[in-house]
């Protein structure tokens, strides 16, 4: 949850974490009336990308902001798959 709410700050973009029914969703949060139709593809591949990264990277792409925790996290997974590919003798 914790995790969760990080990426939701600075690497989820423009999708988010929700909660509800007892489940957790991906989600895009945005006033239709106001969305353009050449964002909808953005939206749709966000929440699909949040989706499938939830429990790794808990990212909606390639991007993430600076202020927040993601990139420590990222690469604390990063050293751990490496330790995991190539470990020491």
């Amino acid at each position: 949850m914790y995790r969760m709410l990080q990426a939701n700050y600075d690497s989820a973009l423009d999708a988010r974490y929700a909660t509800a029914q007892g489940l957790i969703w991906s989600v895009f949060v945005h006033p239709l009336s106001s969305l353009a139709e050449e964002f909808l593809a953005s939206a749709i591949g966000q929440v699909h990308t949040a989706a499938e990264t939830f429990g790794t990277t808990f990212s909606s792409g390639e991007l993430i902001y600076g202020g927040g925790d993601s990139q420590e996290q990222l690469e604390e997974l990063q050293e751990a798959l490496e330790r995991m590919l190539n470990p020491t003798t």
